[in-house]
């Protein structure tokens, strides 16, 4: 991949020449984590609350909701259809993304127990 992969399609020379801003950092689900505290989180898997949550903090975006059912892919394994041997290797080997995941996931369970506050 000649290096871009790791620097998010730059070479290393161009990386190094933007300075510390555009510096590939090693992976750290806390600090992901903690940022997640400043955002607006929305879950494919719960459209609704995702769309709610966007017009409630961006009002001006104007979401269009435009889902399209994904029928191609009926037979998709999920966490729950897995193998468990799987499973637990997919687990260990993403356990960074798990981790901010599930953050995300609780982030977005608060802001729809704060949007059903406001009714």
């Amino acid at each position: 991949m000649l290096g871009r992969a790791t620097h998010r399609g730059r070479t290393e020379a161009e990386v190094t020449a933007l300075g510390d801003v555009a510096k590939p950092r090693p992976l750290d689900a806390r600090l992901a984590v903690e940022r997640l505290e400043s955002c607006v989180v929305g879950l494919q898997e719960d459209w609704p609350a995702t769309v709610r949550a966007t017009a409630h903090w961006f009002p001006w975006l104007g979401l269009v909701d435009d889902v399209r059912a994904n029928v191609g892919y009926s037979d998709s394994e999920t966490r729950e259809t897995l193998r468990p041997d799987l499973r637990a290797a997919l687990e260990r080997c993403n356990a960074c993304d798990l981790a901010v995941y599930e953050a995300a996931v609780e982030r977005a369970r608060l802001q729809t127990a704060f949007l059903d506050g406001l009714s």
